[in-house]
This record gives structure tokens, C-alpha cells and sequence, in this order.
């Protein structure tokens, strides 16, 4: 499997599991939360704070569920942004492929719909895009560099475009900004981010024989990714996953399957240890039960008890 691949799917992978889960967790106590809220409500009003542990659990995943769907909606408008911002800047295209850059894309076979150059004098180049990506060139880009150089940069942001990598990158970015309670993803998302940069890399190599043009150029651009979220052509450094965040993941992961297992409600624990209880039976827990039945079997008890002592009273 090609690493991009193992990467964008590891992350997909977490996510979907975590939301199912949480989704999951959420229906669990939401039922009982409400079961119970509207029982205690027919009893008397006060008794809402009554509460039982599955308020815990609803309140915790009610939280977790608002968060994640806050962070999605504030990345997706992130990207809007962005996506308005890129749009703005093509709208300086220019049509006319200088004579450089036509023998670049004839001798590696670009087509040359696939190449969008802009008036601009910064020099940038990225991949943008997901299902149809092109690569976007700054007329600053082609000014400066010389042949070897630009045709490093072209190949290196073509080899994105041809695996759909701003697709892994758009979605990996999303996932990753809206589930922050398992920072693995984010560091997941980064190191796919550096992996799929140094295929490029390998690819330009492949073709060139040497990494000499391709270190000569990324020393030449001296800019940053101005489009995060797009395979951008600058400097960038190696990333590792951080230990501190993997254990966080792992805790919140396992704080998760706790939640999920607990009975949900410190009355259900009792009903579960008293199975001689048939009041209960069939109930999720005692507070389910009606109380009467209770109040009254104790009452017999104390009347019976009276009555016994007063037929000794008698003898």
C-alpha cells in the first residue's frame, strides 16, 4: 500500500470509529437521561438534581458531540476562506506559457490544461483541488528560476496532483482540527503532510538522478505555505509523532470504552447487586421503580410486628 494512502486511511479510520463511538455513548445515556428526567419530573420538580451517573456520561459526550461539530464547521469555513482566497489570486491568470515552461511540460508528458500561471511577483507553486487538481505557478516563480530548478518544482507539485493529494491533505486537516480530544490525529495529519512531500521529493530525484536542482530551488523560495491546506512548494522539516500526544489518545480512548461500560446510573449498580428484588426486575434502574411498593411492604411489616406483640401482650 502506498504510504499516502496508509496514512489518509489511518486518519479516516480513527475518526470514524471515534464519531460511531460517541454516537454510540450519546444515545446510551441520552435514553437514560431522559428516562429519568421525565420520571423524576412526574415525582416533584426538585428532584432533577437528584442525579444519577448517567447525567455524567450524557453531559461529557453532549459536550464532546458540540465541540467536534463547532471545530468541523469552523475548518470547513477555514477552508472557504482559503478557497476564497485562491480564487481571488487565479483570477490573475495568465493564458500565454512562456517558452521554458512549454519544453518542461513536453518533455515529461504535463498536460498543459493542467498548469495555471498567475500575475504575481512573489514565487510560490502549489496543487489545488480535489477530484481535478492543478498546479498553480507564480509568474515571480518562473521569472526567478532558472530551467533545471523550475522544472524541479513542476515536477514535484505534478507528482501531487497526479496521486489527488490536496484531496488527502483538505480532508486530513478537517478531521484532524474537529476531534482535538485525540491529538494523534493532528500529528497523524502532519506526518502524512511530510511523507507525501518527500515522495515528491523521490519522484523529482527519480527523474532528475540528482537532488541537487530540488535543494537548489527550495533554498531559492524563500516563501512559506501561504495555502496550508494545498501541497505548496517550501521549506518544510521533518516531523515525528509525539509521544505525550499518543498517551493522551490512548487515555481518552480508554476513558471512552469506561464510559461506555459503566451501567450508566449508581441506582442501576444496586438493582444489578440485588437480584432477589423482583420489584425491579425488567427496569434500568431502581429509580424506575415505583417507591410505594416499597414504603408499603415495609408498613405491613411494622403493622404485623404490633399486632403479634400485642396477642403476647394478651397471653
Amino acid at each position: 500500500m502506498r504510504k499516502d494512502l496508509k496514512y489518509f486511511l489511518s486518519i479516516v479510520s480513527i475518526f470514524s470509529l471515534s464519531l460511531y463511538f460517541l454516537s454510540l455513548l450519546f444515545k446510551k445515556y441520552a435514553t437514560l437521561t431522559f428516562e429519568h428526567f421525565l420520571e423524576t419530573c412526574k415525582v416533584i420538580a426538585s428532584s432533577f438534581f437528584a442525579t444519577g451517573a448517567h447525567y455524567v456520561g450524557f453531559i461529557l459526550t453532549a459536550i464532546v458531540l458540540v465541540v467536534t461539530l463547532g471545530l468541523f464547521l469552523k475548518t470547513l469555513l477555514s477552508y472557504i476562506k482559503t478557497k476564497r482566497k485562491l480564487g481571488s489570486l487565479l483570477q490573475k491568470q495568465i493564458f500565454y506559457l512562456p517558452q521554458k515552461l512549454k519544453i518542461i511540460l513536453e518533455r515529461n508528458d504535463i498536460p498543459k490544461d493542467l498548469i495555471i500561471i498567475v500575475e504575481d511577483g512573489k514565487d510560490y507553486a502549489l496543487a489545488i483541488d480535489w477530484f481535478s487538481p492543478k498546479i498553480v505557478v507564480s509568474s515571480g516563480l518562473l521569472q526567478r528560476l532558472p530551467y533545471k530548478q523550475l522544472e524541479a518544482v513542476i515536477l514535484h507539485e505534478y507528482f501531487h496532483a497526479k496521486f489527488k493529494h490536496p484531496l488527502l491533505f483538505i480532508v486530513g486537516e478537517i478531521l484532524s482540527s474537529s476531534l482535538t480530544l485525540l491529538p494523534i490525529l493532528k500529528d497523524l495529519t502532519r506526518k502524512m503532510r511530510i511523507v507525501l512531500e518527500k515522495e515528491a521529493d523521490r519522484y523529482v530525484f527519480e527523474q532528475h538522478k540528482t537532488a541537487r536542482h530540488l535543494n537548489l530551488a527550495l533554498e531559492t523560495v524563500s516563501s512559506q505555505n501561504r495555502f496550508k491546506i494545498y501541497p505548496n512548494f517550501s521549506k518544510r522539516n521533518d516531523y515525528k509523532i509525539k509521544r505525550f500526544n499518543f498517551l493522551v489518545s490512548i487515555a481518552v480512548i480508554l476513558a471512552g470504552f469506561f464510559l461506555f461500560k459503566f451501567p450508566g446510573d449508581t441506582h442501576t449498580i444496586q438493582a444489578m447487586g440485588n437480584s432477589n428484588s423482583s420489584s425491579c426486575e425488567g427496569n434500568l434502574c431502581s429509580t424506575h421503580c415505583p417507591t410505594y411498593n416499597v414504603n408499603q411492604s415495609s408498613n405491613i411489616t411494622s403493622a404485623f410486628q404490633s399486632t403479634f406483640a400485642s396477642f403476647n401482650n394478651i397471653d
